[in-house]
């Protein structure tokens, strides 16, 4: 079976066009992460905005580092076409 790949339809606009201008753009936003846990406390869920990474990637990165510190994680993606 042949696998079939989607082009990527907002690369270079909603976020970076090249795989290591991701990386180092998630990488910066993760290393100015300003939310923080309190002691003794655990989350048990996040919510991020998707309105392209130049309006909300930094808060989406910083929610879910914030999340992969909690055991065990379980990911639920709800997701809704917003163009026309």
């Amino acid at each position: 079976m042949r696998k079939r790949v989607r082009k990527a339809s907002f690369a270079g606009s909603w976020y970076p066009a090249k795989a290591r201008a991701c990386e180092d753009e998630i990488r910066a936003y993760l290393e100015d992460a300003m939310l923080s846990v309190p002691a003794g406390e655990s989350l048990v869920g996040g919510i991020v905005p998707h309105a392209g990474w130049y309006f909300s990637g930094s808060i989406a990165c910083n929610v879910i580092a914030s999340l992969r510190e909690q055991s065990p994680l379980d990911v639920i993606v709800v997701f809704g076409m917003h163009l026309n």
